[in-house]
């Protein structure tokens, strides 16, 4: 019951079962009244870390765990770079050996507590030399090579 409780106002959804939990970019959870009080003016400060923040930025909560809506967002944020199918790869072994990478990327995401190293771990990712990157590398080079024909 802990988990639906605002952690600014103590308000829970037992007392409140009409009360609607906001979720920040950093993971911290605000109620509706408490979010709609402190960003009435515009741009505030996370009550948790102090990160700047402005209403826009709050998503309504999907699951109860935070930690599987975390999980959510950042498979979403991965998927737009590293999403490949099975066809993407000459054989099974490759593809399972890229299944293998992007969950283990995926795990170690998680365990960032900010949007902002999780965003600056996949630029990493994105420069390395991984099996995550052959495809997009090999993509690449392939329109150069083609870019280049007459």
């Amino acid at each position: 019951m802990s988990d639906s409780r605002c952690p600014i106002c103590k308000t829970d959804s037992y007392l409140n079962p009409e009360m609607v939990l906001y979720i920040s970019p950093c993971f911290h959870k605000i109620c509706e009244s408490c979010m709609i009080r402190n960003f009435n003016v515009g741009k505030n400060k996370c009550y948790e870390c102090g990160i700047e923040l402005r209403k826009i930025n709050y998503i309504t909560s999907t699951f109860e765990d935070i930690e599987v809506e975390k999980e959510c967002k950042i498979r979403r944020q991965f998927n737009k770079y590293f999403y490949r199918n099975e066809d993407d790869f000459n054989d099974i072994e490759e593809y399972n050996d890229y299944l293998e990478e992007y969950e283990k990327c995926i795990y170690e995401l998680c365990e960032f507590k900010s949007e902002s190293l999780i965003k600056q771990r996949i630029n990493e990712i994105l420069l390395s030399d991984s099996i995550l990157n052959k495809k997009i590398v090999l993509v690449a080079e392939e329109i150069n090579e083609n870019s280049l024909e007459f």
